[in-house]
């Protein structure tokens, strides 16, 4: 069973994927942060796309996605979202 966001499954792009290597997070961790966090976003984004944060211990963990087509070489093109970006930061303070 793959990761899925909104009933599509969740692919990480390359960067993304390097990000959750370097996080030691699992794009299980990601899926959970879109699925159960907080918009986010500081600024707009473009449609299509999200940004989700969700409190992790003294942490916040920040995941964005967007919508796209996925092409597998032997196979059916199929709609996805791709794990754009994925951060652990410090909670701002106000």
């Amino acid at each position: 069973m793959e990761p899925e966001f909104e009933g599509k499954r969740l692919v990480a792009t390359r960067s993304a994927y390097r990000e959750l290597e370097d996080l030691g997070l699992s794009l299980y961790d990601a899926a959970q942060v879109l699925d159960c966090g907080w918009n986010c976003s500081t600024s707009r984004r473009a449609e299509g796309k999200v940004e989700r944060c969700l409190s992790w211990g003294e942490k916040v963990l920040r995941a964005v996605a967007a919508e796209g087509w996925y092409f597998p070489p032997l196979g059916e093109r199929e709609e996805v979202w791709w794990l754009i970006h994925v951060s652990i930061e410090s909670p701002k303070r106000r």
